[in-house]
């Protein structure tokens, strides 16, 4: 929620019933998941991000983090399904503090590398820039076409994926397009939340 809570999905969540707290339903073909917004799909970078999240879940259960247990998990359902920013900003301290403070990051017990974002302050600090620039609505994006296939000579190969994600894509797109990364990276620290609370 916090890398998007445009309108439109406030709106989704609170009217319509999609993106709250482990929403699914079930289908023939098995489970349909109903949280995770479409603009997860606008290009690599944010379904590389959602995916990544998905496997940092799956280490944290095997490394018998027990996360759930830590948190208020009333409070976090309350904080998607009312788009309360500000109380997932407060959830969102305290979660950082656990990921950084885990031994499952980048060559640990685990070996994770860049296949973690939340597992390494990296990644951890671009996704705290990436939310302070406007989340995925800040961050303007190609067609679908351009932003998932390789460009060749022809044009675009609409059978070869790109492989740019998270850490590749937006690393380049924030240094292109956002001189403030530079003094950010500099003051950012693995013991502050950089997260700058907006209004809805």
């Amino acid at each position: 929620m916090l890398l998007d809570n445009s309108e439109q999905n406030r709106w989704r969540r609170e009217i319509l019933g999609y993106g709250v707290a482990g929403e699914f339903r079930k289908q023939p073909h098995g489970v349909e998941y109903r949280v995770l917004p479409g603009s997860y799909l606008a290009s690599p970078i944010w379904a590389w991000l959602g995916l990544a999240a998905v496997r940092d879940a799956y280490y944290a259960v095997c490394a018998n983090l027990n996360l759930p247990a830590k948190f208020d998990m009333q409070a976090v359902s309350e904080a998607i399904n009312t788009s309360n920013i500000k109380l997932a900003n407060r959830i969102w301290r305290k979660l950082r503090e656990e990921l950084l403070s885990a031994n499952i990051g980048p060559n640990k017990d685990y070996g994770l590398g860049t296949d973690s974002w939340a597992f390494n302050p990296e990644g951890i600090k671009l996704f705290e820039f990436v939310v302070n620039n406007g989340g995925i609505q800040g961050f303007s994006m190609l067609s679908l076409i351009t932003e998932w296939t390789l460009a060749t000579e022809f044009g675009y190969d609409l059978f070869s994926f790109s492989g740019n994600g998270f850490y590749s894509l937006l690393n380049n797109r924030i240094k292109k397009n956002f001189k403030s990364y530079t003094s950010f990276a500099r003051s950012w620290s693995p013991a502050k939340n950089a997260i700058r609370v907006r209004s809805k």
